[in-house]
């Protein structure tokens, strides 16, 4: 990752922390709030995974 290799590992936990927060968040609103079940816990995780892998990089 660009950011380790410019020893920024703290940014790099924030982001994963902020990644796991809003994946919990968006797991609640799918699988309770929307009645999605499964389908909405998988579609949670694939979301975030897209969205905030990319600030990762």
């Amino acid at each position: 990752m660009y950011l380790q290799a410019q020893l920024k590992n703290m940014i790099v936990a924030w982001l994963s922390v902020f990644q796991f927060a809003i994946h919990i968040l968006l797991s609640l609103l799918f699988v309770y709030k929307l009645n999605l079940g499964v389908s909405g816990a998988m579609l949670a995780l694939i979301d975030i995974q897209r969205r905030i892998s990319s600030f990762n990089d």
